[in-house]
């Protein structure tokens, strides 16, 4: 098969397993357009659009983002359907997780130089 082999000026050889040559379990083929050609044949996409107002505003819609008061009745009879106590917020104290441990002082014994060795005719022989 043109599948099994050496791959000419590639140095690659393929090789199937031996329980599936027989019968090998080749995936389906993808499809890839052509690209170039379709590149060749471009086309225009013209889209109509509605007509515009003449007051533009009103293409702008405010209930998106707003900030009132509107909802805070809601939002406190959530809390009589959620059996939960209306009560102001108390302040948690933060606290802080300190990656490092505390810093200690870092103390070394000083370096002391070695005294020479004695003189030759000081030495005991």
């Amino acid at each position: 098969s043109w599948l099994v082999g050496e791959r000419a000026g590639t140095g690659i050889t393929v090789e199937l397993d031996p329980v599936d040559a027989e019968d090998p379990d080749v995936s389906e083929y993808h499809y890839l357009p052509n690209t170039h050609a379709l590149a060749e044949r471009l086309r225009s996409c013209l889209q109509e659009s509605e007509d515009l107002p003449k007051d533009f505003t009103q293409l702008f819609d405010d209930t998106l983002f707003k900030f009132d008061t509107n909802l805070i009745p809601e939002a406190v009879q959530l809390y009589e359907q959620l059996n939960v106590k209306h009560e102001p917020l108390s302040l948690i104290p933060p606290q802080f997780e300190t990656p490092l441990p505390p810093l200690q002082p870092a103390v070394f014994p000083p370096t002391l130089r070695e005294l020479p060795p004695p003189a030759l005719d000081q030495f005991d022989l």
